[in-house]
Parts: structure tokens; C-alpha cells; sequence
């Protein structure tokens, strides 16, 4: 898929469904938490590069599963938060897989 069609795509769901974006969303993430959570991910995709302390072969299970761990707790809290948040102002339907949903299968 070329950039062009990702970017339309983008767009055409900012039209459809909003973006998380608008100003008045006072239950959607800080930046610092977007950040974190980012930071975090960037941990797990390149173990022992970010680290303040080895990583290795015998302790890699264990960083990698509390790295997750807090992923996991911070990503439901705020979907559950971003859930909470008032509806869009213009929007009339809500989208088939809304973030209620979402949030309740990321759950499972």
C-alpha cells in the first residue's frame, strides 16, 4: 500500500468517525502518556538497546513480560478513559467497531 492511499485512508476515517483529535476530549491520553506508552513499545521491539541495564539471554523473558505488563495495564486504562470521553460533537452513527468494543476484545 503506497503512502498516498494510507494517507487517504487516514483522512477518509478522520471524516467518518472523527479523530481522536478534537479539542474537547478531555478523557483522551496526555501526551506523556502517548509518549510512555511509545517509549515502552520501542523497549519490547529493541530489547537491551534503551535499557539502563543488561539484557540478556536468561533474563530476557522477564524484562520483556513486565515491559509488557505494563503496557497491557496502561493501554486499558486508557481505552477505558478514551471510552469515557463525550461523543464527537457532528457525529451521528457510531462505527461498527467502536471503541467499547475494541476495548472489551483487547481485554480477552
Amino acid at each position: 500500500m503506497s503512502l498516498d492511499l494510507i494517507k487517504q485512508a487516514l483522512l477518509a476515517s478522520y471524516e467518518t468517525y472523527g479523530g481522536i483529535n478534537h479539542l474537547d476530549g478531555a478523557n483522551l491520553p496526555s501526551e506523556e502518556s502517548v509518549d510512555r506508552l511509545a517509549s515502552d513499545l520501542m523497549h519490547v521491539l529493541f530489547p537491551g538497546f534503551f535499557e539502563q541495564s543488561s539484557v540478556t539471554k536468561k533474563n530476557i523473558g522477564t524484562v520483556i513480560e513486565r515491559r509488557l505488563g505494563e503496557i497491557s495495564a496502561r493501554l486499558a486504562t486508557e481505552i477505558e478513559n478514551a471510552c469515557a470521553s463525550p461523543a464527537i460533537p457532528g457525529r451521528t452513527s457510531t462505527p461498527a467497531n467502536s471503541p467499547s468494543q475494541s476495548s472489551a476484545a483487547y481485554r480477552r
